[in-house]
């Protein structure tokens, strides 16, 4: 919860609808978490904020959603376009669950909008119109299939390799030898 991550258009989002059956979960912390609380007490938006979870529960944490979301202030980026590589949703739909985000660079190529997710700006106005016809848990559930299938081939060998690639080209040299035990972590 910081410059890049904007939960304040879902919270008024969800304080315009008042669906009581939309839960807002959060898990982490940041600088703006206090703010976001305040928020939606104040707009009674049936939300938890669970502050910082040790990353080996969060596959449980987003077990338990039907839906992902990473709500990015593009206007904190340079031509309004998310430019890092988020890790969190292909680890969202590697759990079988659909995303909604921004569209825009590496997440557009990500997130297949209204197939494994939900690509659309991160305003109220957005919000407040995705959740007046947010999909059914069923419709959810099948997306989440379409999200799993759609990071199938995505991992931290292959990511790591790549990393790799694009380092030796900017440095100009050869793979080395140890190729194998930087990628596995055993360096």
């Amino acid at each position: 919860m910081d410059e890049y991550h904007d939960l304040e258009p879902v919270i008024e989002g969800l304080a315009s609808i008042r669906k009581p059956s939309v839960e807002l979960h959060v898990v982490g912390d940041g600088e703006y978490r206090a703010r976001y609380e305040a928020k939606a007490r104040s707009g009674q938006v049936n939300a938890r904020f669970y502050g910082h979870v040790p990353h080996p529960l969060i596959p449980q944490y987003i077990a338990a959603a039907d839906l992902c979301i990473a709500p990015y202030r593009t206007s904190a980026c340079h031509d309004g376009i998310v430019p890092f590589s988020t890790l969190k949703i292909p680890e969202y739909m590697a759990c079988g669950r659909p995303v909604a985000s921004v569209p825009g660079g590496q997440i557009q190529r990500l997130i297949e909008d209204r197939i494994s997710g939900f690509l659309f700006p991160n305003s109220v106005s957005s919000w407040i119109s995705f959740l007046e016809k947010l999909p059914s848990r069923e419709q959810l559930a099948g997306m989440g299939v379409a999200a799993s299938r759609a990071v199938e081939s995505l991992g931290w060998e292959k990511t790591a390799t790549r990393y790799l690639e694009i380092c030796e080209s900017l440095i100009g040299t050869e793979r080395v030898s140890t190729r194998k035990l930087f990628i596995s972590g055993e360096v």
